[in-house]
């Protein structure tokens, strides 16, 4: 992240010094390729081991599954083996929780086990809208 914020900076002035913008405000914004980022190469592939990816194949089926192979040969996706030949990309599916992750965060999602003594005058909805400080951003 150090190396792509010292490149933000460098091309930002380099912008900032040229005419290249015509003298137009301009907003440079520079990110990462995401978690969504298209499967295409063996080393995304390799990276994405232990994941659970949804792959094109050739054919035009889908398969989603967990990542737990990748090889010179293929990937393996649950319990099939895909040569590289048969796949055409893949995505990683977003998980709110990772696999062994056994805590039940949707349980306390309702608030049912809250009684009003575990609540503070912050907790309460006054209908009052944002404070200054928080319009401002």
């Amino acid at each position: 992240m150090e190396a792509v914020a010292s490149a933000s900076q460098a091309l930002s002035a380099a912008l900032d010094a040229s005419t290249v913008m015509g003298g137009t405000p301009y907003v440079l914004e520079v990110s990462s390729p995401g978690v969504d980022r298209p499967l295409t190469e063996h080393r995304h592939w390799a990276r994405a081991r232990g994941r659970l990816v949804r792959a094109a194949l050739s054919d035009g089926r889908q398969v989603t599954d967990r990542l737990s192979e990748v090889d010179g040969d293929g990937v393996v996706i649950g319990s099939s083996r895909i040569a590289w030949a048969d796949l055409r990309t893949g995505r990683i599916e977003i998980e709110f929780a990772r696999p062994g992750d056994t805590t039940d965060d949707a349980a306390d999602l309702d608030g049912s086990d809250l009684d009003d003594s575990d609540l503070d005058d912050s907790d309460l909805d006054d209908d009052e809208g944002p404070t200054d400080e928080e319009q401002e951003v």
